[in-house]
């Protein structure tokens, strides 16, 4: 296989810098007109709103000219569910695509925090129509590494068209401003917190540099060229760093060469590595994105749905070998002149869905030779479209680490680098069945894979392809299955549900990941995926198909509850499973499924558990306005409607979401409600929910001359950054990010509904308390937890001297998307041992459990809250209409505590006196929360568990607690842990199976088939000797209790038995709930807190 030769130094066609002579600073300004072509100089306070004059569209009559101009409404736009663009952007167009360049000004939102970005773009139909809907969300350069150009002016240089001879000329649109810091990103922390090296020349350095990028398009072309010049002000050389920041976003996969699909955590440089590609999937089909460049050694860092390209350096080396430098360490690899600039070209690509579509263009961009191969997939019933075809190569020409450049303590670095699978392309086959795409000569082989059948006899396929030359491959592919699922409730009525087909996989991406690297010795492995991204939407094991009996084909409008509509499926036998959260029974049976035939099944599921005067709820949710999640609004509702979920806060990252427009749009506003709300995702020190808040309606004020006077495009959400003038927003400026503090006020301030209270979460609080956050000590001796970390390592005011905040209401302790994980290590190994610190110190906020949900298959949504809140009920049952009328309702019961985490169990606890009155975590209780503590004189109080949860969900053990001490934990020499993390003792009462009843309760029979739950009550006598906090926790164990498989999937590994037989030898996410506290004063003089209780070690 041919290869892009590797360049021996930074010097290609696509990088030029230029040495000027030093001018005096009061004729920069000129200067900058001269180079910039500016209409005006903009001084750092100009106003950023101030967007580029109107630009009526050139004549291009019937040409494939392209244009620019200033896009004055909708129909200048794009469509598509991540389409950002506004009028007053630029539109730049031709015959074959549009892109939509954002206006000027800081624009909160993720990396695109700067405006003067391509926000939008799609490709255009023969006729000139636009072709599909937007699916991109941005890319932002990175100076430096951690700073990006904060564009304050957007213009149209060249409107293109036609010159007076009637010939195409480009279009150009140039974008202006400072270096400023990138918000979103602090690598330094990050890398540093990770063992690894972050050069100091690239941390939060203000460059005395202005940015000005050029996009140019052609007539007839698929890409956008973007040429930035650096311009250094300074009479010094700078040796810089360049990236660019890259958010896909959308119904898009990530593709690399020789990596395939998937988030490679770190890539290796390679010949051939001179792009990332975004192919479109699902909602997404018919659109890819490119990012093309031609700078050798330049690799790749992705997480969390964001892929960093490291222009012309190896970032694993970077990573392992610090500054200062050395013989063997590279210095940062672009110069900027003194008084002089840096030129660097790459180039934006809008594809037609298929990785294969960007690299046609990328080869022709980059002059490669290159042939085609091409070919049908066809069955018995004809063409076969959606097919997919990766191509594998064999020549690696990723470069190895010489010798001598990683020092010790790295292990010796065999020779090879790269993944052990080298995928170099990946085609998909149109409505004819069809497939084609360009490849340089060499050897291939050709994969086939079809989603959602099995086993592809004659599959694989070895090609060679000549240069100049089409090579054919067909392929015959057998039928598939079909696999149709009703369901119904105990009326007959039709109700959503999820459906999973349980069983082995014989498909050609079965166990994907299939691809792999070792790093540095075997010291990182990368995991990514051949035929698609493994980690965007994941089967759990032994799960072949998942999906949910919510038919929605044509993607808009209503849609069919209790129909899953046609699904194409593995033939053989397997085990359907059949559920709808934990309010209802599951259906399970076996299913054979024959080749070419429609196998129909009707499932009926009852509700039996009673969950009166309750509704379930999720506060932690995230869809495709957050970076790393695929999942459309409507795939997401879909999910909650089959979980049975009633009122849900959409959180995603940086986005205030508002779902109440898509649920009207399905037409199941009966069924579920929600409120708006955003995660504050700082980069190192903490996620932060609020709920519910206010979607912006008009500008926020700001004296700020840099913020854009448009609406954001986060819908409101709080900029933790902060404002500061144009290019000042450096720590070394005094402009530091906000605090928990101040964010916690920006979070109160704007409520869904004036005058009433936000709802502040701490969302997964590891992330907070623990390392690569503030390392908070609940267990600090002192009035407040402390945290340990230097406030500028965060780029917090190194003036603070301590970053916790008691304004909080809510504290996420347990999320369901980790699984068992989190359930047996992180929430009770650490997390609740924080919250028993704070209960114990008087620090009384209330426990959330939530999904944290990024996925649609794997949706983890048997993690919510039980919570009463009456107002917002009729007849005792949850009344979306009230909710989404009162969702401040929902969430004063959560401050004041009256909810129980759970992911299967209906748990209610109960307490009484000796005069017999009664408390609980109802609001018809008299007693019990923190504002109405139950007062027991003497101490003696009788404690009542009342559980019910459907069949599937086993427990065997009722454990309460209360004031309960905890311990530090320890490192592996036995020391005190650092930063400090605590586990809970013992509880005072732990109750198993001999000391309570579980009882098979009939619910109903309908047709023969009796219909139950099961149910315990246990009551259990306390003598307190001082006021006290009582929390209760129930739970099945191995070996006891069945895990919860497969209604929650999650982490299961079979005892040998098989997938479709369930014992309690398996294991798996475990059935469990807990209480928020019972709070009993046993004096009468109002309740106090116990004390901080940290033992050395539990009795």
């Amino acid at each position: 296989m041919a290869t892009i030769p590797p360049a021996p130094q930074i010097t290609t066609d696509s990088l030029t810098a230029v040495r000027k002579e030093p001018t005096l600073p009061g004729l920069r300004c000129a200067l900058a007109l001269s180079l910039l072509a500016l209409a005006a100089c903009h001084d750092s306070d100009s106003s950023s709103s101030a967007a580029a004059p109107a630009t009526p569209p050139p004549a291009a009559a019937i040409s494939d000219c392209a244009v620019a101009r200033v896009a004055a409404g909708p129909a200048d736009l794009v469509p598509g569910p991540l389409a950002r663009g506004t009028a007053g952007d630029i539109v730049i167009e031709n015959r074959r695509m549009r892109a939509i360049i954002q206006k000027g000004g800081r624009n909160w939102f993720n990396i695109g925090q700067f405006g003067g970005n391509i926000i939008d773009a799609v490709p255009k139909a023969a006729d000139g129509s636009l072709a599909a809907e937007d699916h991109y969300e941005e890319a932002s350069l990175g100076t430096n590494i951690e700073s990006s150009p904060n564009y304050d002016a957007v213009t149209i240089v060249n409107a293109g068209g036609e010159d007076a001879d009637g010939k195409c000329i480009p279009a150009v649109v140039r974008a202006t401003g400072p270096d400023d810091l990138l918000d979103f990103v602090n690598g330094s922390s990050a890398i540093r917190d990770m063992g690894f090296s972050f050069p100091q020349s690239a941390d939060d350095v203000d460059l005395p540099v202005t940015v000005h990028t050029d996009y140019t398009l052609d007539a007839n072309q698929s890409a956008v060229t973007m040429n930035s010049t650096i311009i250094n002000a300074s009479g010094s050389d700078l040796r810089i760093y360049l990236a660019e920041y890259v958010n896909g976003s959308g119904e898009v996969e990530l593709f690399q060469h020789g990596y395939g699909f998937g988030e490679a955590l770190i890539t290796a440089p390679c010949a051939s590595c001179r792009s990332i590609i975004y192919a479109g999937h699902e909602g997404g089909s018919g659109v890819s994105y490119g990012i093309v460049h031609n700078t050798p050694r330049t690799t790749t860092l992705s997480v969390s749905g964001v892929t960093v390209l490291v222009y012309g350096t190896d970032a694993t080396v970077l990573a392992a070998v610090p500054e200062p430098l050395n013989q063997v360490t590279e210095p940062p690899p672009f110069t900027v002149p003194a008084n002089g600039e840096l030129s660097f070209t790459r180039w934006f690509v809008v594809g037609t869905g298929s990785v294969a579509s960007i690299l046609d263009t990328q080869y022709s961009l980059l002059g490669v030779s290159t042939g085609s191969v091409g070919g049908t997939v066809t069955d018995q019933n004809g063409p076969v479209s959606g097919a997919e075809i990766a191509v594998i190569g064999s020549d690696n020409d990723f470069t190895p680490i010489a010798p001598g450049v990683l020092p010790l303590p790295y292990p010796p670095i065999p020779g090879a680098r790269g993944p052990a699978t080298l995928v170099v392309n990946h085609m998909r086959t149109d409505a004819s069945g069809r497939f084609q795409g360009r490849l340089p000569p060499g050897d291939y082989q050709l994969r086939l894979n079809i989603p959602g059948r099995g086993a592809l006899p004659g599959g694989t396929a070895n090609v060679s392809v000549t240069e100049n030359q089409l090579t054919t491959q067909n392929f015959t592919a057998p039928l598939p299955a079909q696999l149709r699922v009703l369901v119904v409730d105990e009326n007959n009525l039709p109700i959503a549900a999820k459906v999973q087909l349980i069983g082995s996989d014989s498909s050609p991406d079965a166990g994907e990941p299939q691809n792999q690297e070792s790093v540095l010795g075997g010291l990182l492995t990368l995991n990514t995926g051949i035929f698609g991204d493994f980690a965007a939407d994941k089967l759990p094991g032994g799960v072949i198909l998942s999906e949910f009996a919510v038919a929605d084909p044509l993607r808009r409008g209503a849609v069919t509850v209790g129909d899953t509509g046609l699904l194409e499926a593995q033939a053989g036998e397997f085990v359907l499973s059949v559920s709808r959260g934990p309010r209802y029974s599951e259906h399970s049976q076996t299913v054979t499924l024959t080749p070419g035939a429609v196998t129909t099944v009707t499932a009926r599921l009852v509700k039996v558990v009673d969950t009166t005067d309750h509704l379930l709820a999720d506060f932690h949710v995230h869809s495709f306005n957050s970076p790393d999640s695929e999942v459309t609004n409507r795939e997401r509702l879909i999910t909650y409607l089959s979980e049975d979920m009633d009122f849900f806060t959409p959180s995603d990252h940086g986005y205030r979401a508002n779902f109440e427009p898509v649920i009207a749009d399905m037409q199941v506003g009966h069924l579920l409600a929600s409120a708006p709300s955003a995660e504050i995702t700082t980069f190192d020190y903490g996620h932060y929910n609020a709920w519910p808040v206010r979607i912006e309606a008009e500008p926020a004020n700001s004296d700020e001359a840099s913020q854009s006077s448009d609406l954001k495009i986060s819908q409101g959400a709080t900029d933790w950054g902060g404002p500061a003038p144009r290019g000042q927003d450096f720590p070394s400026a005094g402009n530091f990010s906000r605090e928990p503090a101040k964010i916690f006020d920006e979070m109160r301030a704007d409520p869904l509904q004036a005058g009433r209270q936000v709802v502040v979460q701490i969302n997964h609080v590891d992330s907070f308390f623990g390392a690569g956050g503030l390392e908070i000590d609940s267990g600090f001796v002192g009035k407040d937890p402390q945290s340990n970390v230097t406030p500028a390592s965060k780029r917090l005011n190194p003036a603070l001297t301590n970053l916790f905040d008691r304004d909080f209401d809510s504290l996420e302790l347990w999320i369901g998307v980790d699984g068992r994980e989190h359930q047996l290590e992180k929430f009770l190994g650490q997390n609740i041992g924080d919250w028993f610190n704070l209960l114990n110190r008087g620090l009384l906020r209330t426990l959330v459990a939530n999904s944290d949900t990024h996925d649609r298959r794997l949706t983890s949504l048997s993690t919510r809250n039980y919570i009463s809140a009456p107002t917002v009920l009729s007849q005792g049952q949850p009344d979306p209409q009230k909710m989404r009328q009162a969702p401040h309702d929902i969430g004063d019961a959560i401050r004041n505590g009256y909810s129980t985490g759970s992911n299967s169990l209906f748990m209610q606890v109960k307490a009484s006196n000796a005069l017999t009155q009664g408390a609980g975590l109802e609001q018809s209780d008299a007693f019990g929360v923190k504002t109405k503590p139950l007062v027991a004189l003497g101490g003696k109080v009788s404690l009542k568990v009342d559980i019910q949860s459907p069949v599937w969900a086993e427990y065997d053990e009722i454990s309460v607690y209360i004031n309960t001490p905890t311990t530090r934990h320890k490192d592996q020499f036995g020391q005190p842990s650092s930063p400090a993390r605590y586990n809970i003792c013992s509880p005072e009462h732990r109750l198993g199976l001999a000391d309570f009843s579980r009882t098979r309760v009939p619910v109903t029979t309908i047709d023969g088939t009796t219909y139950q739950r099961l149910e315990s009550s246990a009551t259990i006598d306390l003598t307190l000797l001082k006021d006290s906090w009582v929390v209760v926790l129930a739970r099945g164990n191995d070996g006891v209790s069945k895990p919860l498989w497969p209604v929650v999937p999650n982490d299961f590994s079979d005892s040998g038995d098989g997938l479709g037989t369930r014992s309690s030898a398996d294991t798996g996410t475990v059935a469990m709930a807990v209480s928020n506290p019972i709070y009993v004063d046993v004096d009468g003089n109002g309740w106090h807190a116990p004390a901080l209780n940290v033992v050395a070690s539990c009795p």
